[in-house]
């Protein structure tokens, strides 16, 4: 059987063994259907209940391997922002100063801080520090108020951070990350992780709480320590519905809650750190948050 162009109607119509013309960059190839029927299997796909969200693939061109030819939805540049919405800070300065993008510090305690420290390293662009200072009862923390509701899109958030040294009976440490109500005690309304190391085996605590009741679920996991590299990828993604928070450490699911889970808005908060013993000065870094959502119906 003579060869045939892609583009001709009447081939959907023969043999699976039929040759084809196709061309990929100035490059003409011969294909069976059967070949290229095989092919759209290997290409990514919702299932038949999945809304399209930030971290589902997609397929694009790409000259390498075939491997490199998907990349995730959140991460291509935005067709119409009213159907979605992204923030993310890198924490870039000469150290000091503003935190940028409308974050703000709140510390108590002599020494306690939050800034931007000077310098970076290897594979993060800028870097955030939360210090306790050397107060008994110091806090610190990173926060921007009032910006979420769940509720209305699927949303996910990722932090990087890595602390210093761990809490311990002399210098001993609450650790939260993720939405709350307040900055400086346990929150009323949240969603976050949690540590110290007197509770859970010193691992992440995943929580959801609403109103002051709480449900909490082990992350299997702590939080990394060191002064150089040692990061840690810690996102909490929420459904579009708001009845289920899922809880990833490195790309890894390790918990899951659906009770308890807040409606009212909450803020960002970031490293904060809450001393309750001891005088050496406790800190965690951040080397950046994202927050990535997809609305149900566009704005």
């Amino acid at each position: 059987m003579a060869n045939k162009k892609i583009s001709d109607f009447t081939a959907w119509t023969q043999s699976l063994t039929a040759l084809w013309e196709v061309e990929d960059g100035g490059n003409a190839y011969q294909v069976t259907i059967a070949q290229i029927q095989a092919a759209a299997q290997n290409l990514p796909a919702l299932t038949a209940n999945e809304a399209p969200g930030y971290d589902d693939f997609i397929a694009h061109w790409n000259a390498g391997a075939a491997a490199a030819r998907t990349t995730k939805l959140r991460n291509l540049p935005g067709v119409n922002p009213r159907n979605y919405y992204r923030y993310f800070h890198d924490f870039p300065a000469s150290g000091g100063g503003s935190l940028g993008e409308g974050l703000a510090a709140t510390a108590i305690g002599t020494g306690a801080i939050c800034s931007n420290i000077v310098g970076s390293e290897a594979g993060a662009f800028g870097i955030a520090r939360c210090e306790t200072g050397t107060t008994t009862t110091g806090y610190a923390n990173i926060g921007l108020q009032g910006i979420l509701a769940v509720g209305g899109a699927r949303f996910r958030q990722r932090i990087r951070a890595r602390i210093a040294a761990v809490s311990d009976a002399t210098d001993t440490y609450v650790l939260r990350h993720g939405f709350g109500n307040t900055s400086g005690t346990e929150w009323t309304d949240g969603i976050g992780w949690r540590y110290t190391h007197s509770v859970n085996a010193g691992w992440w605590l995943c929580f959801c709480r609403s109103g002051g009741t709480e449900t909490t679920a082990d992350a299997g996991v702590g939080p990394t320590v060191g002064s150089t590299g040692n990061w840690q990828a810690l996102d909490i993604e929420v459904n579009a519905a708001g009845t289920s928070v899922s809880f990833y450490v490195n790309d890894a699911l390790v918990a899951t809650i659906t009770a308890t889970i807040p409606t009212v808005g909450l803020g960002l908060r970031l490293g904060q750190i809450v001393k309750s013993a001891g005088t050496t000065n406790r800190t965690v870094d951040i080397d950046l948050v994202d927050i990535f959502g997809v609305f149900t119906a566009a704005r």
